[in-house]
């Protein structure tokens, strides 16, 4: 450890899945212990903590919810209980390596928060590949992160985030993105550390893994929701002024990412559910619509959607 600095793992979680077992156990399984391990109850269910074995139990700590939170105010929630200098999160399905606590300890003291680079895996814990990062980049600006994520180069998902605690209070935690299923609420807030000037770096070798599987809260969008939800976005980024310092390029590129996002889970929900008639109103929506900033392909947008809709169809 360095300079006696702690470390917490939480663990926030909401029992819709089994996988909680052996993301636990693998927090346990550090090859350097964390100061803290603690999960955070938002399941609503008296009987989840007793699905889990005493042999955990007693080496966690384990809080509950009075009642069910939105997810982001779930998670700044499960931050608060820890009493450590620094923070990492990891998701109940995800799986931790035996050297990453020391990858945590050896880093935290340099910026104020790390990304952690994982590995995927399916609902069984085979290997499926990796999760997106730059090859040889330490520190990121607001620049690179853009470039990276615009080009699906950086993953900032959720879990896999080492964050000192200190900034996040002063950045007063995750707020909600206003998009359904808190999609882009771990990238606002790694978008705002940036914009503030915090030091955001990425620690190399993976060292967790996380897990794909048909369990996986959805984000669901609607053809009003698309829009609704788009421009909710784009209006809390300037309110925050996060892009006020960088190029126009890097704003547009970025307004696209979210918005081939968005036409991307619209297209996977009406896929699910095998509505055609949706898929088309939001295509003859999409011609129709001249609220989008001028500078978004809707050529784009078709193909995003679409591709997302016909995966999932036929299944």
């Amino acid at each position: 450890m360095t300079n006696n600095l702690t470390i917490a793992a939480i663990v926030p979680t909401i029992g819709n899945n089994n996988f909680i077992v052996s993301s636990l156990e693998s927090l346990l399984k550090q090859n350097i212990s964390f100061n803290e391990i603690i999960v955070f109850d938002n399941s609503q269910s008296d009987s989840f903590k007793g699905t889990i074995p005493t042999r955990i139990l007693d080496r966690v700590s384990w809080f509950k919810t009075p009642e069910r939170l939105p997810c982001y105010e779930s998670w700044n929630q499960a931050i608060k209980c820890a009493s450590s200098d620094y923070i990492f999160v990891i998701g109940d399905d995800d799986i931790v390596l035996p050297n990453l606590s020391q990858k945590c300890f050896e880093r935290a003291t340099k910026s104020n928060i790390s990304l952690l680079k994982g590995l995927t895996i399916d609902h069984l814990g085979n290997r499926t590949g990796n999760l997106p990062y730059p090859k040889d980049v330490e520190f990121i600006s607001l620049s690179d992160f853009i470039e990276y994520r615009t080009s699906n180069k950086i993953a900032t998902l959720f879990p896999g985030t080492l964050i000192e605690v200190k900034t996040f209070n002063e950045l007063n935690g995750y707020v909600n993105s206003e998009v359904s299923g808190w999609a882009f609420t771990d990238e606002f807030f790694i978008i705002r550390a940036l914009t503030n000037k915090y030091k955001v770096s990425i620690i190399e070798g993976f060292c967790w893994e996380y897990r794909i599987h048909p369990d996986q809260i959805p984000v669901n969008v609607d053809v009003k929701g698309f829009f609704i939800q788009l421009d909710k976005y784009i209006n809390k980024t300037k309110d925050y002024g996060l892009f006020n310092n960088i190029n126009l390029s890097n704003k547009k590129n970025y307004v696209r990412h979210v918005s081939g996002y968005l036409a991307s889970c619209l297209g996977y929900s009406y896929g699910r559910k095998k509505d055609l008639i949706q898929m088309i109103i939001f295509l003859i929506e999409l011609l129709k619509n001249n609220k989008l900033p001028p500078f978004i392909n809707i050529s784009y947008l078709f193909y995003r959607s679409i591709k997302s809709f016909f995966k999932v169809f036929f299944i």
